[in-house]
């Protein structure tokens, strides 16, 4: 029961890990643990992020290891969408990939959601906005290096996902961080 495992991870959270990923991440911690909805696996020394589906149920958990940073997902989680609360009076949607770079923009006190990879949740997303319509999307590139795997990924999986908007009737546009600078978090 992934509501059951998200609520004790919630539960389990530090003060000090909270204190530790909102330095990290560059954020607030209310941003991480009452907006994003952080919590922590003492057990295995990470802390975890909800993933949902663009309705907003629980399809698993990502998770980020305290000691190396790596990024994983809980055994049988779905890839999802990070939808932390909208904040008031925002219109406009920015929909960028993972879970760092969407509590940035959150913490910007922007309307902010992440894809749990660069090339997922294309179906999910629309779906979300199909259902909160906001007034325009920007979608949020990381700048990977040219030629590089993930640059083509991204580039590919960024226009999809654009196409897959506009057929569901929003306004978008691709966006990207200044040359340099390669992801909304730095």
């Amino acid at each position: 029961n992934w509501q059951s495992l998200h609520e004790q991870c919630m539960d389990a959270m530090t003060d000090d890990v909270a204190a530790h990923m909102a330095e990290l991440f560059g954020v607030p911690e209310a941003t991480l643990v009452l907006f994003m909805g952080m919590g922590y696996d003492a057990e295995h020394q990470r802390v975890t992020f909800s993933m949902r589906n663009g309705h907003g149920d629980l399809v698993g958990l990502r998770t980020r290891y305290l000691e190396t940073g790596a990024k994983r997902a809980v055994s049988g989680s779905a890839g999802g969408l990070f939808l932390p609360a909208k904040p008031t009076g925002e219109t406009d949607l920015w929909v960028c990939e993972g879970e760092s770079d969407t509590a940035c923009l959150h913490s910007m006190g922007l309307w902010a959601i992440g894809r749990s990879s660069n090339t997922s949740c294309v179906n999910m997303t629309c779906d979300y906005i199909v259902k909160h319509e906001p007034g325009r999307v920007f979608l949020v590139k990381d700048n990977d290096a040219p030629g590089s795997s993930a640059h083509t990924a991204t580039e590919r999986g960024v226009r999809k996902l654009a196409g897959a908007i506009r057929e569901a009737g929003a306004w978008v546009a691709i966006v990207a961080p200044p040359n340099g600078i390669k992801d909304v978090k730095d």
